[in-house]
């Protein structure tokens, strides 16, 4: 789950413009971009085997993967998800939970609550550094 820029994709070894289909599970959406910090036109599919055609054949540089509906409900049980990618932290699997996030000093610099199975949180705000986000019993730490 959610948004992966150019470089985040080259992290898992996804070179620039390389995506030539995707597979999408059951109940998931992939938006990919032409841009590299998902932003932009881009190309929306919930199938589950989509090959890229017409002017989003070769030409896809990030991507987000999002719930279908937001409204489903995580498994009881199911475990909080963290991720950062296109300038937004994403979190997952929290409904009712709160997302704080911590500098380097131990204070709160951000905190919102999370209604939904899945939340978007805007990092732009902050400076660029690392943080650690905590929701519920689950941290991670993030750099910007």
């Amino acid at each position: 789950l959610g948004s992966h820029s150019m470089s985040d994709l080259a992290v898992y070894g996804i070179p620039d413009k390389a995506i030539a289909s995707v597979e999408v599970t059951e109940g998931y959406r992939v938006k990919m971009y032409k841009s590299k910090d998902c932003s932009g036109s881009f190309f929306r599919t919930d199938k589950s085997r989509t090959a890229l055609t017409g002017t989003f054949s070769g030409s896809i540089s990030s991507l987000s993967i999002e719930l279908l509906d937001d409204a489903v409900e995580a498994p009881v049980g199911a475990q909080v998800r963290i991720s950062v990618g296109c300038g937004m932290l994403h979190v997952a699997n929290a409904a009712g939970q709160t997302a704080a996030i911590f500098d380097t000093s131990g204070r709160i610099v951000a905190e919102k609550p999370i209604t939904s199975s899945q939340a978007k949180i805007s990092l732009s705000p902050l400076p660029k550094g690392m943080y650690v986000v905590r929701v519920g019993e689950t941290s991670a730490t993030v750099s910007l």
